[in-house]
């Protein structure tokens, strides 16, 4: 299927099919892609993925509070092993909203085909 606003899709083969859903921020760095497995071994999956970005100049106006924030961060990442980030994804539009559903509906279908 062809979708008209900020969905398309990626692919699809005998095991999955894959979606790219844009995110109505505006940004390019929010795009998902989501994936519906079926595997008669494994059974089914859905899988969202996207980047996660991360700037510490981005808080911040003041260029020191900026540096400091990034080395606290990254001394962070040396003795604790990891740093928490979250991320939004965001439909504002009825259309976007439609097509993301139909994307749904579509794996969804796929997934039962493949019983």
């Amino acid at each position: 299927m062809k979708f008209p606003l900020k969905v398309c899709s990626l692919g699809k083969d005998e095991n999955n099919i894959s979606y790219a859903v844009h995110c109505d921020c505006g940004s390019t760095d929010h795009t998902c892609t989501m994936c519906f497995e079926a595997n008669k071994d494994f059974g089914y999956s859905i899988q969202f993925y996207y980047d996660l970005c991360y700037s510490g100049a981005f808080y911040d106006s003041n260029k020191l509070m900026a540096l400091w924030r990034r080395i606290k961060d990254a001394l962070r990442l040396i003795f604790i092993g990891y740093v928490e980030l979250q991320g939004d994804f965001v439909i504002c539009q009825p259309e976007h909203f439609d097509n993301f559903l139909e994307a749904l509906k579509e794996g969804k279908q796929f997934m039962e085909k493949s019983e």
